[in-house]
């Protein structure tokens, strides 16, 4: 269940990474043949965590990241800050990048923009 940013039922309804939701995004973007970059709520033992994950068009997961900026005083519990020396380059179709999303959602908006060219 994608619960959204500051949820307070994410303590309670978050599933690890990978996990059943994670699994869900995975079929959607093989279904669809999508590259999906999206937030999810993570749930690891005691901690959670507001990560976000890089799924490729066969539902292979790519990448997940731990948020490091929280912002602890908007949620009770807060969420668990991840590691910045766990922020990494992940390799896609698209090249490789620390600041994936913004490279996904550039390089999808120009082949978005290429195939209504083609259509013309």
């Amino acid at each position: 269940m994608i619960l959204g940013w500051e949820n307070p039922d994410a303590h309670r309804m978050a599933a690890p990474i990978p996990g059943a939701d994670s699994d869900r995004i995975a079929a959607l973007a093989r279904k669809y043949g999508l590259m999906i970059a999206i937030g999810l709520d993570e749930r690891d033992g005691e901690h959670l965590y507001d990560s976000a994950i890089l799924v490729d068009r066969t539902g292979k997961l790519l990448w997940k990241h731990r948020k490091i900026n929280v912002l602890p005083e908007l949620m009770t519990p807060p969420y668990s800050e991840g590691k910045a020396e766990d922020i990494g380059v992940v390799e896609t179709e698209y090249g490789g990048s620390r600041c994936w999303f913004a490279r996904i959602r550039s390089a999808m908006q120009t082949s978005s923009a290429s195939n209504e060219e083609s259509r013309i």
